[in-house]
């Protein structure tokens, strides 16, 4: 749209754009919780795949790789805004997803 302020948009489309981006930042807190825990119980206590690498630091380690995750998806997602709003939220989820 070759806006240059927020204060040129609509006040429809503000209110519209902060609904979505809330949204996607509470589904991917919600599924990134859940699934980093699920899979830190997982690598802390060696069952499933994780047999061969069972360890007690499972908490750091997940952490460590989900910001590794992030960042790409991060970055990715806020250059996206230009081209593609949709394809940016799905970036963004799949970033703060592996974020939390």
């Amino acid at each position: 749209m070759k806006l240059n302020s927020t204060s040129l948009l609509d006040e429809n489309d503000k209110a519209n754009i902060a609904i979505y981006f809330g949204i996607v930042t509470i589904a991917g807190e919600i599924v990134g919780v859940t699934m980093d825990s699920t899979l830190s119980t997982l690598l802390r206590s060696g069952k499933l795949c994780f047999k061969c690498c069972q360890t007690k630091r499972s908490d750091p380690i997940i952490c460590a790789l989900g910001m590794f995750i992030a960042a790409p998806f991060l970055f990715g997602g806020l250059k996206l805004m230009k081209v593609s709003v949709e394809a940016s939220y799905i970036f963004l989820f799949v970033a703060i997803m592996r974020y939390y």
